[in-house]
């Protein structure tokens, strides 16, 4: 529990980042030695103006001139490092990542037991990329994304044989023109 005179403490902070549309002023404010990382988050939000709040994270150095991210109350981190509150604690700001998103539609799950996985480049010169995981039942499936990272689309699944060895090693192939290519698997 804060006592009264934690509660008005401040420090200045000077805020800086290396994203030109979210700059704001460079100099120092004073703001609530008790801030964490929300905290903060709405300082930045309310010097840049917006109605939505974004959410960031703050960079900060130590007195070794090593970064790490902000994950205690600025009281904390000067306490930590000995840091004077006449000090001015510099803060690098930049957009927290958001946390992952569900895919509409996600693909069927694959068999427990993936055995090889590749992913490449669409042939053709496209943006898209396709993936080909081969599991230890004998069965190949082909997924295509827009970008890494996207949501998929399973394109196929087959079983290699009845009662196939499992799939151990998978690879797309490409020809040198990117008109077509060709699936490598070894069982």
């Amino acid at each position: 529990m804060m006592n009264d005179e934690e509660e008005g403490e401040k420090v200045r902070v000077r805020f800086v980042t290396k994203v030109p549309s979210l700059k704001v002023t460079e100099m120092p404010i004073a703001v609530p030695i008790k801030l964490a990382r929300y905290g903060l988050s709405e300082v930045v939000n309310h010097l840049l103006g917006v109605e939505k709040h974004v959410p960031f994270d703050f960079l900060v150095q130590d007195p070794r001139s090593r970064a790490s991210l902000l994950r205690t109350p600025l009281k904390r981190h000067m306490q930590t490092w000995s840091i004077s509150g006449e000090s001015v604690v510099t803060l690098e700001y930049f957009e927290a990542a958001k946390p992952p998103q569900e895919a509409p539609h996600p693909p069927p799950p694959l068999p427990d037991w993936i055995g090889a996985v590749h992913a490449a480049k669409s042939s053709g010169g496209g943006e898209g990329y396709i993936c080909l995981a081969g599991c230890y039942d004998g069965s190949l499936h082909l997924y295509s994304s827009t970008r890494p990272g996207a949501a998929t689309t399973e394109l196929a699944a087959a079983p290699l044989a009845h009662g196939a060895d499992p799939v151990k090693c998978v690879a797309v192939a490409g020809s040198a023109s990117g008109e077509e290519g060709g699936i490598l698997c070894v069982s």
